[in-house]
């Protein structure tokens, strides 16, 4: 799967040496992700959650498609990439 920008589109609206960490969570039951400054604080104002639930199987497990899961993670880094280029200083 392709996103729909560039690799490095969270980082825009930040200064080029500015060293961040776009974390991606495929928790037990939604996908996030968030964006960390050089000292580990979060970037104000970003992040993005995709809640989900598994699917129950016959013998009482829990299972999500991974297909369903891969797609949630690109619509989750793809939405980081809108947020960050939606609030580019210009």
């Amino acid at each position: 799967m392709r996103l729909s920008c560039h690799a490095a589109c969270y980082k825009q609206n930040l200064p080029a040496a500015a060293p961040t960490v776009l974390t991606l969570d495929a928790g037990s039951s939604s996908v996030r992700t968030l964006l960390f400054d050089a000292g580990g604080q979060p970037v104000d104002g970003f992040g993005t959650q995709l809640p989900y639930t598994f699917d129950n199987t016959a013998d009482g497990g829990v299972e999500i498609d991974a297909d369903r899961l891969v797609a949630l993670c690109v619509k989750a880094l793809s939405a980081a990439c809108r947020h960050r280029t939606a609030t580019m200083r210009i």
